[in-house]
């Protein structure tokens, strides 16, 4: 393909509409996370990237798992809300994230990271605010590419967060 074809292919792919659809949920109360959940980016009916993530309901102290624990503790501080009648608080781990490289830098990486986060706080969390924290949060093992850095840290810039832990209340 020549250059000229593929700048106007991928100048087409950047103005067409993409829609979020939730493609995958399951409830896993037995395994390692109470849920799991995956929303996919379409364009023109193709899946051109997915955000997948997990719910779980965790007692402050499992927090020390975590290596941004500190800023979790701050942010409970910060939110009391966040604290339910058992003393437990809602944590989304991002698990994975994809954007077909045609339909980055357009914001699609925040959009898709938010709307899972929408999701979940208005159909399984009952409007309970959360934590919402990247994968690299976890620790040893955990992947996650410069993109997908650089869009949690904008996502980090623009709602209520510490370091790279990210309130959801709304």
């Amino acid at each position: 393909m020549n250059i000229y074809k593929k700048i106007a292919n991928r100048y087409l792919k950047q103005s067409s509409q993409v829609t979020f659809k939730m493609t995958y949920e399951e409830d896993l109360k037995d395994h390692t996370f109470d849920s799991l959940h995956q929303i996919e980016a379409f364009s023109e009916g193709q899946s051109v990237g997915s955000f997948a993530g997990s719910l779980n309901l965790k007692d402050q102290e499992e927090f020390k798992k975590y290596t941004c624990y500190r800023d979790m503790w701050s942010l409970v501080a910060q939110n009391p809300s966040l604290v339910n009648s058992e003393n437990k608080v809602y944590v989304v781990e991002v698990h994975s994230s994809l954007l077909e490289e045609d339909f980055q830098g357009q914001g699609l990486g925040v959009k898709g990271y938010l709307r899972l986060a929408q999701h979940l706080f208005q159909k399984k969390t009952n409007r309970t605010p959360f934590l919402f924290i990247p994968n690299y949060c976890h620790g040893v093992g955990s992947v996650t590419s410069p993109e997908a850095k650089r869009v949690w840290k904008s996502l980090a810039r623009k709602y209520p967060s510490k370091g790279d832990v990210v309130l959801v209340n709304k």
